[in-house]
């Protein structure tokens, strides 16, 4: 039955269709070796910045590719040591390889980028890690990298409101890449991912702002992804819920509004209600435009939940922290969710409370941080299973300097109920959150870009 299937639908797709590709996104891997551990990876977002101009933007004539090609990152970036890219507001990301300890992931995060921020000093610049650029406002920040899909996107976002430029040009984070699991541990890993959600926002929190009204914040970045559109962000998987995580992933989807079809053109919603079609609703209306199951493939892609499923977790909610800490958080989260008996624990603290109780923890998680005292309880525990879970590891796994990290971390924020954002407070390092919007009249139209290949 069709979500929502009342009168005869058009569709080309089947709604077994749409169902399966959903369920791909929930398949479960096996173990590494039997070990019952998975692999771990991160992708890491960093903002380049002019120092000559005080820190200011990069030169907006400066294109991506000719920007890494310029800090020797072409040469860095092969499949045995990750990939570099470079984000709309000109962000330079590096993904990792999926790698079996943590211990490797941080020999391959020092290996592959501190040549680069050493080559970025010698080019004039640094590569900031903070969750938002507190220098300049999204007006500074062209499309460094005006791709097909980033121009419709920016289009998309402005027109729901001005949060998309800062979304798109300004904000970095940390993603931790986890293996789902096996069938018994898939959908408990999926659940506390989610859960735990609220309590990375907080902890990790790195980018001091001001709201419109003036509000202190701990993470702007947080704060400007809840406004841009919650049919597409925020927490999917719920505790104590009956329903398959692929159900509720299918659901979330379904009634997510249409970004963009296969061909990168917007699709109206009926009479003009909406800002654009939820495809729910274009699904069952149907048509000659479609929608086709690239339309599905491409829409799936454009969902930001703070926990995606790619047949692995895509964990997303955390700010880009300073270079000292970059091992904690795939630390936490690989000791909480591949340890069986701390993902147990974790579940059941979180498993409990009335039903939105997250939704108000998230809300507090980007304007409180770990002044938030549920938060920094909630913290206070995590940290303390981490630690417990490490030591039923195998002998080095995570490695001396994430251990060393982890405790330096907890007993630094954590302890005492303070966030990175909190010290870049006090430096003046604040990001004021004007609702403005700009035309960048400048950018070429997607219409006048070459065709995409076949």
């Amino acid at each position: 039955m069709r979500p929502g299937a009342g009168a005869p639908a058009v569709s080309r797709l089947d709604a077994a269709v749409l169902q399966q590709e959903v369920q791909r996104l929930f398949e479960p891997t096996a173990s590494v070796a039997g070990s019952g551990l998975g692999r771990v990876g991160v992708e890491l977002e960093l903002i380049p910045l002019n120092v000559r101009s005080t820190d200011g933007p990069i030169p907006a004539d400066v294109s991506g590719p000719e920007l890494l090609h310029q800090l020797g990152a072409d040469s860095l970036g092969d499949e045995q040591v990750g990939r570099f890219s470079f984000e709309p507001g000109g962000q330079i990301e590096y993904s990792t390889p999926a790698v079996t300890s943590l211990a490797e992931l941080v020999e391959d995060m020092g290996r592959s980028m501190d040549p680069l921020c050493t080559a970025a000093r010698a080019q004039g610049m640094r590569l900031a890690a903070i969750g938002l650029a507190p220098w300049y406002g999204p007006e500074a920040v062209g499309l460094c990298n005006p791709t097909r899909r980033y121009l419709e996107m920016d289009r998309y976002f402005r027109r729901l409101g001005p949060w998309g430029a800062w979304m798109m040009r300004l904000t970095a984070s940390m993603q931790v890449n986890l293996d789902l699991g096996e069938s018994h541990t898939a959908e408990a890993r999926w659940r506390v991912a989610n859960a735990l959600s609220p309590v990375l926002t907080a902890v990790f929190a790195n980018s001091a702002a001001d709201l419109p009204d003036g509000t202190p914040v701990a993470s702007g970045r947080a704060w400007v992804w809840s406004q841009l559109d919650g049919s597409r962000t925020g927490i999917v998987g719920r505790m104590g819920g009956g329903t398959p995580p692929w159900a509720e992933y299918l659901t979330f989807a379904l009634t997510a509004r249409v970004m963009f079809d296969h061909e990168m053109k917007p699709v109206e919603s009926v009479g003009g209600t909406e800002p654009a079609v939820r495809f729910n609703d274009w699904w069952i209306a149907g048509s000659e435009r479609g929608p086709v199951l690239e339309d599905w493939h491409i829409h799936l892609s454009t969902l930001f939940p703070d926990v995606r499923p790619k047949r692995w977790l895509e964990i997303r909610a955390i700010d880009m922290p300073a270079r000292r800490w970059w091992s904690v958080p795939p630390t936490l989260l690989a000791a909480l969710l591949y340890d069986e008996r701390a993902l147990r624990e974790v579940e059941e603290l979180f498993d409990t409370g009335p039903d939105g109780a997250t939704a108000d923890l998230s809300a507090a998680a980007c304007t409180a941080g770990l002044s938030n005292p549920r938060l920094r309880d909630l913290a206070s525990v995590c940290f303390e299973k981490c630690e417990s879970a490490v030591r039923r590891f195998p002998a080095g796994w995570f490695g001396g300097e994430a251990m060393g990290a982890l405790s330096a971390f907890r007993e630094r924020y954590v302890e005492p109920g303070m966030t990175q954002s909190d010290e870049a407070r006090a430096d003046g390092l604040v990001a004021a959150l004007v609702p403005r919007l700009q035309q960048f009249s400048s950018l070429p139209t997607a219409a006048s870009l070459p065709p995409r290949s076949s």
